[in-house]
């Protein structure tokens, strides 16, 4: 079976169970949600799956790259005598919110 067969067989099955047409992309994941057993209370499951939601929203991976450029860039910038470690958090932490809060502006705009 070529791989557009399994694909297409793959969104047919969850278009019939959830009844709403799909990316390939999310074919992954409804993989994992069909596996997976919720043991916990549901207002617990929502929390997490809320948690989730603003984690993916604030895009780790691309403010884990900022992060690293910010980092460079204040030692490079110290000089040799070097800033101290709490000023260096400071702004690392600092450039965490305002990338997280510019990732999830740029969704919602």
């Amino acid at each position: 079976m070529r791989y557009s067969e399994q694909t297409r067989i793959l969104v047919s099955k969850a278009t019939c169970v959830l009844g709403a047409p799909l990316d390939v992309a999310t074919e992954p994941t409804i993989k994992v949600v069909a596996r997976a057993r919720v043991t916990a209370p549901k207002r617990a499951a929502a929390a997490y799956a809320t948690v989730l939601d603003y984690w993916a929203l604030t895009k780790p991976e691309v403010n884990f790259l900022i992060l690293i450029t910010t980092f460079v860039g204040f030692h490079l910038a110290s000089g040799s005598g070097g800033a101290g470690i709490l000023t260096a958090t400071h702004a690392l932490v600092g450039t965490l919110l305002v990338a997280s809060g510019a990732a999830a502006l740029n969704q919602f705009l």
